[in-house]
């Protein structure tokens, strides 16, 4: 579809790419994402994360309202670049687990998943046939391949074009206003 939409002079058209949802780091009850523990590898009601990778890889954090906002405010122009990034932050796993940690007062239970893991779990459940399992694991593949992180200068080049009007929250500002709001 975007193939032909790319041929037409009559679509804009952009991919759209935020890194991970800051709101994945709140209570279950302060966020309308659900919880899984299969994509949201960081789950604060349980006080547990599991790391993939080292957690050391880098990764752009956007809080899914200002997400929104960004969208409304890219509606606004005329072009549209073939990608289009959004980030509040950036941030490795092993960051936020410390920001998490002095943010809750508590530590947090870690367990690590490491890239060589992750590919045997690819491979055995395409060989088995196991969908879900494969799901689960490429996406785990995707949380360290450096997808997940924005490249800053085109990022902070493309906020000061479509997204002045816009403020871009770090994950302590939206902890702190998720605690005075009932839902982020």
């Amino acid at each position: 579809m975007l193939q032909n939409a790319a041929y037409s002079a009559d679509v804009e058209w952009t991919l759209f790419s935020v890194g991970w949802f800051v709101d994945y780091l709140l209570p279950q009850e302060k966020t309308y994402l659900r919880h899984d523990p299969r994509d949201r590898p960081i789950d604060i009601g349980r006080k547990s994360v599991s790391i993939k990778g080292t957690g050391d890889e880098p990764v752009s954090w956007t809080c899914c309202r200002e997400i929104g906002r960004a969208v409304v405010e890219l509606l606004k122009a005329e072009k549209w670049e073939r990608y289009t990034y959004v980030s509040g932050e950036w941030s490795s796993f092993n960051e936020v687990v410390k920001i998490l940690e002095s943010f809750y007062g508590r530590p947090l239970d870690k367990s690590y998943r490491s890239g060589d893991e992750i590919q045997k779990a690819i491979a055995r459940a395409t060989r088995d046939g196991d969908n879900d399992a494969l799901w689960e694991a490429q996406t785990e593949e995707y949380a360290i391949s450096g997808s997940p992180e924005c490249p800053r200068e085109e990022t902070l080049r493309q906020r000061e074009k479509y997204f002045s009007s816009v403020r871009f929250s770090n994950i302590e500002e939206v902890l702190k206003r998720a605690e005075d709001e009932e839902f982020l």
